[in-house]
């Protein structure tokens, strides 16, 4: 890995008012002057029971900084080790990121605290101190935990943290950094935290023995299903799922869908290791639940761009990933990874073989080939493609149309030059493909339901830009609810789809 500078000390000169307060809190400037507890306690001493009630959100930012700096009695020293904060004039040796543009958004904090996961990751600083769990006397001892799974980089385990929350723990089993596996895995995580299907981190640690930690709280949730690989890949979904797509199937949709949205159409991550034992799924009265449990690949937006050495301003493509390259032909683009775009390279004359019945002794039996961007797509002279009301999610106006655009953290099309083309790289739009066609995602739900069974041509088109997205395809089904009701249910008695 390239060595990367360290992040230059920094202060909160020329923040005011409110903008500052998380910038103290949520740093280690005011955990090394010895103020952010009398901070915290003056927060919580001041709003009480409002905390997690109607004050919450941005205006609670506004009450706290009256409650901490501005009625002084409240919290004594607040006010005036804030302003010495602010102004400089007192410094730390932390290594805090950079804030020589404060973050005045919640994007803006979230990517503060990303990158002080990665320079804890690439050894800079400790663990984030906003962290529940932050080094192991905070965990039972690990004789005590018990394995659930694991493979050649990490092993997976359950255990409760004190007052009996239930967590799921994971630790590395060989070397580890920023840019590997696992290290992806914690910033995906981080990223993310609080978005649907995605699991919620609780913190991290490296151990004595060296080997990196981290904890997430635990659902409950199961795997949707098993896979073989004896002569052909096949999938065997668990009972539960099995129940659910049947009892439950616009829920089960809407959660799956939810999942991939937050990974891939806002996170920016790509998933090529897509086979069922990578989410879980559980449910009560009120909620379905799918989680992808294991770490995508960065391929767009923050995390991406923390992690490159250089812009890759096309995009990436093939296994493992790559820049887009130029091309001519199809041929020149490399596929994904053999049971993601379900195809085979063909061992004497090296092409892709691949078949819409499935007899491509890769994918399940049935699973037609991948998306076209999967298998290789060279695109040439390619023209703006204009959104329809299929695309739009129904009855629209435009401006519910931008904001839902803008969910996506993809950059658009880069132009092709005369006479030249460049390969499709894989996006959010790839993986809408492949939840319309797996026939362990969305058509194990739309056997049972129209307003599911609907969606999946028009997320399974050909053409990238002109497939509904995840967004809009979420938007449709609740579109559909708001205007009919309960959707129907396919069952024996009514028939299948």
């Amino acid at each position: 890995m390239p060595s990367r500078p360290s992040p230059a000390e920094s202060t909160f000169e020329g923040v005011e008012g409110p903008a500052l307060l998380p910038l103290v809190l949520f740093s280690d400037r005011a955990t090394a002057l010895g103020v952010k507890d009398s901070l915290l306690r003056g927060l919580f001493d001041g709003l009480g029971s409002a905390a997690a009630g109607a004050g919450a959100g941005a205006s609670i930012f506004s009450r706290a900084w009256s409650i901490l700096f501005v009625q002084e009695e409240r919290c004594p020293g607040a006010l005036v080790a804030t302003r010495m904060l602010a102004s400089g004039s007192l410094r730390t040796t932390d290594r805090s990121h950079s804030l020589l543009t404060p973050p005045r958004t919640a994007a803006g904090y979230q990517n503060l605290h990303l990158r002080e996961v990665f320079d804890w990751l690439s050894g800079h600083r400790p663990p984030p101190s906003a962290w529940d769990v932050r080094n192991e006397t905070q965990l039972p001892t690990p004789a005590s935990w018990h394995r659930i799974g694991g493979g050649d980089t990490k092993q997976v385990y359950q255990t409760e943290l004190r007052g009996g929350v239930r967590v799921v723990v994971k630790r590395t089993r060989s070397a580890w950094n920023p840019t590997s596996g696992t290290g992806v895995e914690l910033l995906y995580l981080t990223f993310l935290r609080g978005h649907l299907g995605v699991p919620h981190l609780l913190g991290g640690y490296i151990a004595r023995d060296g080997l990196l930690t981290w904890v997430v709280r635990d659902t409950g949730g199961s795997p949707i299903g098993s896979v073989t690989s004896d002569a052909r890949f096949t999938v065997h979904s668990s009972d539960a799922y099995r129940e659910l797509a049947s009892s439950r199937p616009v829920e089960l949709a809407l959660a799956i869908l939810s999942c991939f949205r937050s990974f891939s159409e806002t996170g920016g991550f790509f998933l090529q290791d897509l086979t069922p034992r990578q989410f879980t799924v559980s449910s009560d009265d009120r909620r379905v639940l799918f989680e992808l449990v294991e770490g995508p690949g960065a391929y767009a937006g923050p995390v991406a761009r923390l992690l490159e050495t250089s812009p890759v301003p096309n995009g990436y493509s093939g296994y493992p990933k790559r820049s887009v390259a130029h091309c001519i032909s199809d041929a020149a683009c490399a596929p994904s990874k053999s049971y993601h775009c379900c195809c085979a390279v063909d061992a004497i004359t090296h092409a892709l073989t691949y078949d819409h019945s499935g007899h491509n002794h890769v994918c399940e039996q049935g699973t037609p080939a991948g998306a076209p961007e999967a298998r290789g797509l060279c695109v040439r002279n390619q023209l703006p493609v204009r959104a329809s009301p299929a695309m739009m999610g129904g009855r629209q106006n435009s401006s519910t149309w931008n904001s839902r655009r803008l969910q996506s953290v993809w950059g658009a099309p880069a132009l092709q030059t005369a006479g030249g083309g460049l390969c499709s790289p894989l996006s959010h739009l790839t993986h809408a493909y492949d939840v319309a066609t797996k026939p362990w995602l969305l058509p194990a739900a739309a056997q049972h339901s129209h307003a599911v069974h609907e969606l999946l041509p028009l997320m399974s088109d050909p053409i990238p830009a002109r497939r509904v997205s995840l967004s809009q395809a979420i938007a449709r089904l609740h579109a559909h609810l708001r205007n009919t009701g309960p959707l129907q249910v396919v069952t024996a008695a009514t028939g299948r789809l």
